[in-house]
């Protein structure tokens, strides 16, 4: 799906940023996720819950239409 957004010329630029930004976030995430558990174990699902919806909220604004189906 993201080699299909990005433009032709820049495809190979585009997931090796997608893929570094993905790589970057989730290197802290787990240790994010312990400390939070160990205030309550309900808080890392509530965090999780709460940048999923903000994900999905941005996906609907920014991706044209044609894209989203």
């Amino acid at each position: 799906m993201i080699v299909n957004l990005a433009d032709p010329n820049r495809r190979g630029r585009t997931v090796g940023l997608y893929y570094l930004t993905r790589s970057l976030s989730i290197t802290p995430a787990a240790l994010i996720g312990g400390f939070l558990w160990k205030i309550d174990p309900v808080i890392p699902f509530f965090v999780a819950c709460c940048i999923g919806l903000i994900g999905t909220i941005l996906f609907a604004i920014t991706v044209d239409r044609r894209y989203a189906a």
